[in-house]
């Protein structure tokens, strides 16, 4: 990676334009005070590409007054994906050169043939942050517009329509121990174009953004200059759409968030959801919590129809679904388990001896102690074992019942409405190949009785 940083390095000019205050400028200033996005003592990098939206952004962080304008730092990336790329980085660092702006670019010299822009995204961001630590800055600020919302809304509705991704672009969220800010979200893409051409100021443009290559694009040239057309206070109705579902989501996260305290347990690498702690929702709402869960912890979004699977699961008995990078969602009973499906728990026994412990699978200690017969968790045998083993379920076992006669494990397991994921890996004790214990569901009933034992398990 060729790099060029700390190329010029300037102290603030305060003098940015001397004419009369500007109406996108006094709109911004206002903008800027009303969310206290800085302050003066901040020290923050503006991320420019040369294009309207983020020379527009540069711009009029310079004009804001002494009391709200933050230290300016600016950095831009050349992809050299275009052969216009290196003129765009000449055009910010002149800009930068002439208003006195520290400056810093690096370029990107390996580009991928496969996701290229998830790919530009990361080394884009990643240079963010370098400069950042460097300089020892603490906000980012990026020049998203209301344009960028509104094709972020159609593009979450076309892909999932997920009540947790029409929130939209945030106007600042943190990064790492910074933060992003993004001022710009209630400006539309002519506003700042007027404003440039205005204070004669020259912007790079993108050619690529006049092809139909990608989703955003075909949205930005054939759906929204109609919905535009239709709509002359769109870009204001999409501005309350998104603040309002922003709002809204943090109620219900609230919420959930409070139900989480009392019924989500973490498990293996999962969660279980205790259904019996909130009897009060309903199966549909019951969904949306769980589809949050999905969207918070796993990075997952299930569209419509995955949301009236779980509802129909939820209502009815046991029942699974599968869902992408493994994970899965399983009810057994009154319980639900969420996360990575689980692999088969391998056919091992474990040989012990009385009162030595013995760390199974590398993580729990067990250990067989005689006991008192009236110890809550004691066992009795007839015969003191010859033969002591330890071991997971298997299909052929049964246990003996104080009757006399037999029972299938697994049919002990439904009885005891122990959850299906539970079931392979609790612990089977056995003396002399005769099961004498099951964990939490079974202690030895045959008569006489002995010999007393317990069995302790622990990290």
């Amino acid at each position: 990676m060729a790099e060029e940083v700390g190329v010029i390095k300037f102290d603030f000019n305060s003098n940015f334009f001397s004419i009369m205050k500007d109406q996108t400028e006094s709109k911004f200033q206002e903008v800027v005070r009303q969310n206290n996005y800085f302050q003066t003592r901040d020290r923050v990098l503006v991320a420019v590409s040369g294009g309207s939206d983020s020379l527009a952004l540069l711009a009029l962080l310079l004009s804001l007054p002494a009391d709200l304008r933050p230290q300016l730092y600016v950095a831009s990336v050349d992809f050299q994906l275009r052969a216009e790329s290196s003129q765009e980085i000449t055009l910010v660092r002149t800009f930068c050169e002439k208003y006195q702006v520290s400056f810093f670019t690096t370029q990107w010299e390996q580009a991928p043939t496969k996701g290229m822009e998830n790919a530009a995204r990361d080394f884009r961001y990643a240079f963010f942050q370098k400069v950042m630590a460097q300089e020892h800055l603490t906000k980012l600020v990026t020049a998203h517009q209301n344009d960028d919302q509104l094709e972020t809304v159609l593009m979450k509705l076309l892909r999932s329509g997920s009540f947790w991704e029409m929130k939209g672009i945030t106007d600042h969220r943190s990064l790492g121990k910074q933060s992003l800010v993004r001022p710009l979200l209630t400006f539309s893409k002519l506003e700042l174009q007027d404003y440039l051409q205005r204070r004669q100021l020259e912007y790079a443009v993108d050619a690529t953004n006049f092809t139909d290559i990608t989703l955003r694009n075909r949205l930005r040239r054939q759906v929204t200059p109609l919905l535009k057309r239709e709509s002359p206070q769109l870009e204001q109705h999409v501005t309350n759409f998104v603040q309002q579902n922003q709002l809204a989501q943090q109620l219900v996260e609230q919420y959930f968030m409070q139900l989480e305290e009392k019924a989500l347990l973490p498990y293996a690498a999962g969660y279980l959801l205790e259904f019996q702690q909130v009897t009060s929702l309903t199966p549909a709402q019951q969904a949306l919590w769980i589809q949050f869960i999905f969207h918070q912890r796993f990075h997952l979004e299930l569209s419509g129809r995955q949301l009236k699977q779980i509802e129909k699961i939820l209502r009815g008995g046991n029942g699974k679904l599968n869902f992408a990078t493994n994970l899965i969602l399983q009810k057994s009973y009154s319980q639900v388990y969420l996360g990575p499906a689980w692999s088969p728990v391998e056919d091992v026994s474990y040989r012990l001896q009385i009162n030595q412990p013995l760390l199974a699978n590398q993580a729990k200690k067990v250990t067989i102690k005689q006991s008192l017969p009236t110890a809550k968790e004691a066992f009795g045998v007839c015969r003191w074992p010859q033969k002591i083993e330890l071991r997971h379920p298997r299909p052929q076992d049964r246990l003996i019942l104080a009757n006399g006669q037999q029972q299938k494990l697994t049919r002990r397991f439904i009885s005891y409405q122990l959850p299906l994921w539970q079931r392979q890996s609790c612990w089977v004790l056995t003396f002399d190949d005769q099961i004498v214990w099951v964990e939490k569901i079974y202690r030895n009933q045959v008569q006489p009785k002995n010999y007393y034992f317990k069995v302790e398990i622990g990290e």
